[in-house]
């Protein structure tokens, strides 16, 4: 009787945790799913800008990394455009800063696990102090690595706004807003905007 009791709650226990795995993994799907939908959306939408503002390369809209060079370089512009603002060449920034993201990313998962590396050296003081030094060396490197994310999203959220102002310009900051507090807003926004005429060229004073 006991064991039947133990057996039952096995595998009551098996079935909550394949469910609890069938979860996770539906979860993760239908964010991989919105994740390339959102994804194709602003690619979409970018390209079009592009083309609509006589951006070289709008297909590149689509190519990982590359894509945030012509993200940058539709907010460029657009603010040429709506207000005469001379280049700030968002996109090589922003290109710089996702390459600068990805290779920071690396080395501290790099040193992490060297770190924790038991295979250093037999000398117990040898092996503290290296890893005393690895983890300061972790340590900067997120410093670095937040830094970088941080000044991301900030220039992001300006080429936005560049954008917003250029194809919206009446609700800009209530667009920005939207694209600052909800995640896939920003993409989604992008596409709608992109069926839209961008405004006419300001008019610079002689």
């Amino acid at each position: 009787m006991y064991c039947t009791a133990l057996d039952s709650m096995g595998r009551t226990i098996t079935i909550l945790f394949l469910a609890f795995l069938l979860f996770c993994f539906f979860i993760n799907f239908i964010y991989f799913v919105l994740s390339l939908v959102t994804y194709l959306l602003k690619g979409k939408g970018i390209s079009t800008m592009a083309k609509k503002l006589g951006v070289p390369c709008p297909d590149g809209a689509y190519i990982p990394v590359y894509r945030h060079k012509i993200f940058g370089d539709v907010a460029d512009a657009a603010a040429a455009r709506t207000h005469g603002k001379p280049k700030r060449n968002y996109g090589k920034i922003l290109m710089g800063l996702n390459i600068s993201i990805m290779i920071l990313a690396v080395i501290a998962i790099g040193i992490y696990l060297f770190a924790l590396s038991t295979s250093l050296d037999n000398s117990a003081p040898r092996i503290t102090m290296i890893r005393m030094t690895a983890f300061f060396g972790y340590a900067f490197t997120l410093l670095l690595l937040t830094a970088a994310n941080v000044t991301f999203a900030v220039i992001t959220f300006i080429a936005y706004y560049r954008i917003f102002l250029c194809f919206s310009p009446d609700s800009a900051v209530l667009w920005l807003l939207l694209a600052i507090l909800v995640n896939p807003a920003g993409e989604i926004l992008v596409y709608a905007m992109s069926k839209s005429e961008p405004v006419p060229p300001a008019q610079t004073s002689k």
